[in-house]
């Protein structure tokens, strides 16, 4: 089984906005995507880089998306995005019950890693931050949490996803090693390094 990364969704991958149904601001926000969910205007957009980041991640890994939103209403913005073909699945509040709790992943979130944001989804993934001492859930969050600049919409791209691809390897490389599981990440990287030169 491939090791999993959980991506975040708003700010992470996507910016969106809930407007209720009568709104000036719906006059003013511009942005194409848009739909009614729950008597509710949505509008989003994906980060620039949202689209190639997913692709070349699911190469190498199984991907999630894990959300404090609730995963009915992440899949419907995914899908107006044409983003959810490359997400294997969506948690969040509504579903988290279901998550698995695997030994080797990482969580890629705009959020600070000492946010309870950030507390909430460790605790969804096995990781309980009351439960271990601050120098503990510093060492946990370096080995399994990366964290982005927030995407808060437009078409620059302040910080491209795509860095994060050689950290995330390196992460899951360090994980695999910890339990004595040979891994060819790095080995891959380089070889993809040596095409893009030539």
């Amino acid at each position: 089984m491939k090791e999993i990364v959980f991506v975040d969704c708003d700010r992470t991958l996507v910016n969106t906005d809930v407007y209720p149904v009568l709104c000036r601001q719906l006059f003013v926000d511009k942005r194409k995507n848009k739909f009614f969910f729950q008597w509710r205007h949505v509008r989003t957009e994906a980060r620039p880089s949202a689209r190639e980041f997913l692709i070349e991640l699911r190469k190498k890994y199984t991907v999630h998306v894990l959300s404090l939103g609730h995963s009915v209403f992440q899949t419907k913005v995914l899908t107006e995005l044409g983003l959810i073909e490359h997400v294997e699945k969506i948690w969040g509040p509504d579903n988290v019950h279901e998550i698995p709790r695997p030994d080797q992943f990482v969580l890629i979130d705009d959020m600070a890693g000492e946010s309870l944001g950030i507390a909430y989804k460790m605790t969804w993934l096995g990781r309980k931050r009351s439960l271990v001492n601050i120098e503990d859930w510093g060492k946990i969050l370096g080995h399994h949490f990366i964290q982005c600049r927030p995407f808060t919409g437009g078409i620059s791209d302040e910080q491209s996803l795509i860095d994060f691809l050689p950290i995330i390897d390196e992460l899951i490389d360090c994980q695999l090693k910890k339990t004595g599981v040979t891994c060819n990440h790095a080995r891959n990287q380089e070889a993809t390094i040596r095409q893009s030169q030539s």
